[in-house]
């Protein structure tokens, strides 16, 4: 995923992430996995951790990925086996 600067519908700015095989529109896979704003995405993570605040070294310690799909944010700790069968195409949403 990479994050970018979008802008709302009033003119509003915010950081937002988007799959990266969603920038290559025809050409590549075209991904229609969701966007998904920088604030509810650490709100996601914060409450499926139980943290009360956001800590990126934290993060980089017991977090090894993060997916986005249409209805949920899903994350995978670093102990974890992960495998998330509902994920796009390989390297997609990830």
């Amino acid at each position: 995923m990479t994050r970018r600067t979008l802008r709302g519908y009033k003119g509003e700015r915010y950081k937002a992430w988007t799959c990266r095989d969603r920038h290559k529109g025809r050409r590549g896979n075209g991904c229609m996995c969701r966007t998904i704003r920088g604030t509810d995405l650490i709100a996601a993570i914060c409450v499926q951790m139980d943290w009360e605040k956001f800590d990126e070294e934290r993060f980089e310690e017991e977090v090894e990925r993060v997916v986005v799909t249409d209805e949920e944010v899903v994350i995978a700790e670093q102990e974890d086996g992960f495998s998330y069968p509902g994920r796009g195409p390989a390297g997609c949403c990830r």
